[in-house]
């Protein structure tokens, strides 16, 4: 089982079928057309992924059906987290299982202000009852959204006492130098959760980016990794003037409108309660300024 490689992912936008339940075919198809799109790999089954409002059972499928769909193990960081440990160890199996062993591991974000011990516990029990050497756990720090930071303390006691298995953080804090401050051996992978940092990171020893709207942007971000110098540059410049235009409107319904625009199916502005879709007024803005930027009728976004 093969650690994730480094570059730009996408965190994945599930499909909600009429009936109200995730569509676990349509996810596994979209999450090939992201990597088709340009991203280097995909992050099913985190916040964009509106992981938290998944059925279990549903999120326990997810890694047989992308080994059966030949999705590639160094290609998924697959969202495991819970606040249940039991949860989150039977999702772990079910990915190792299925050849993934690159697992994003949210905090048990249910109980607010744990102590670093108390997740310290957490995460220890994770591995210890998995008990594969092949594991990596990626840590998520999202403390706006959990209330649960990831002390740097924390990752060096888990670092020193689990070594590799610790095998980097996705920063979705929103601030660089927060992402910048985790960058440490070279087999500690840090991503940041936006492509408008996408080169900066790079610079700054970040592995890529792990980010809702690159569900949009691929391509364009394939692109910026693949340019050197000034082109880069310009490139980047576009790439952030996307990032920070979506960021302006609910995330995961912005991204999952544009994407029914780009494919012409409706079904995918569907969430799961208690999200909602945009506006009519936000819906006309967001598809002006998409319009601005060139990522409406791209026929390279996934199908």
């Amino acid at each position: 089982m093969s650690k994730a490689k480094k570059g730009v992912y996408a965190a994945a936008i599930t499909s909600i079928g009429a009936d109200g339940e995730p569509d676990l075919k349509r996810l596994v198809n979209y999450c090939r057309g992201l990597i088709a799109a340009g991203c280097d790999g995909v992050a099913p089954l985190g916040t964009t992924g509106e992981a938290a409002a998944l059925p279990f059972l549903f999120r326990q499928r997810v890694p047989e059906a992308l080994a059966a769909a030949g999705i590639a193990p160094d290609a998924v960081i697959l969202g495991a987290g819970s606040p249940s440990l039991g949860d989150a160890i039977a999702i772990g199996k079910a990915s190792l299982a299925a050849g993934y062993s690159n697992l994003l591991v949210l905090p048990p974000y249910y109980t607010k202000e744990p102590s670093d011990e108390g997740l310290y516990d957490y995460y220890s029990r994770i591995i210890e009852a998995l008990g594969d050497s092949r594991l990596h756990l990626y840590l998520y720090h999202i403390p706006q959204v959990t209330m649960v930071p990831i002390s740097h303390a924390l990752v060096a006691r888990l670092r020193d006492k689990f070594g590799r298995i610790i095998a980097g953080i996705k920063d979705s804090s929103g601030n660089f130098d927060s992402a910048k401050s985790y960058v440490g051996p070279e087999d500690f992978d840090v991503y940041p959760s936006t492509e408008a940092v996408l080169t900066a990171g790079l610079a700054a020893g970040c592995a890529g980016v792990i980010s809702g709207s690159t569900n949009i942007s691929a391509a364009l971000a394939r692109d910026v990794l693949r340019a050197s110098g000034a082109e880069r540059e310009a490139l980047q410049a576009r790439l952030t003037d996307f990032r920070q235009t979506i960021q302006k409107f609910p995330l995961i319904p912005a991204v999952k409108q544009v994407h029914a625009w780009r494919t012409g199916d409706s079904g995918w502005l569907r969430m799961l309660p208690p999200l909602r879709g945009l506006s009519a007024e936000q819906t006309a803005s967001l598809r002006r300024e998409m319009e601005r930027l060139g990522q409406i009728g791209d026929a390279r976004d996934a199908a």
